[in-house]
């Protein structure tokens, strides 16, 4: 079975009808439900998505009940961030020179192993020498 840790850019991009990768999104979340596939998330992710959609105008209760959905989801598994998993990434600390969002999901990824799923060239360019990365679109290849 496939683990992968997916980037808040893309929940976005499914979420948002006018982003130009809407349509290859949604067709990614369509695919991995498919498949046999599992998602594994920092709990960075839900709350990005929820502050960007509550910094566009989204009604607060439809952020909420988009954010509750990350845990209804088959197949997702949110991290929670603790002291125990904080000792076990302080260590991955000096591989990747990223802002710190960037570095708890490339962390994540590079922890347990998962493949990276982002639209982000910068993120995908920053951690491919460690991890495997790809954009949606190459995942669904």
């Amino acid at each position: 079975m496939s683990l992968l840790t997916i980037d808040s850019s893309v929940y976005l991009s499914a979420l948002i009808a006018a982003d130009s990768f809407h349509k290859p999104s949604k067709e990614f979340f369509h695919q991995i439900n498919k498949k046999k596939v599992d998602v594994v998330l920092p709990i960075l992710v839900p709350l990005e998505v929820a502050n960007i959609l509550c910094r566009q105008g989204l009604p607060i209760t439809k952020v909420q009940q988009i954010f509750e959905s990350f845990y209804s989801t088959p197949k997702t598994r949110i991290l929670a961030l603790d002291w125990a998993l904080g000792k076990a990434f302080i260590e991955e600390i000096g591989k990747f020179n990223l802002k710190t969002a960037d570095w708890l999901i490339a962390a994540t990824c590079f922890y347990l192993e998962s493949t990276l799923i982002t639209w982000d060239k910068q993120l995908l360019e920053n951690t491919k020498v460690l991890l495997k990365s790809k954009m949606p679109t190459e995942w669904m290849e």
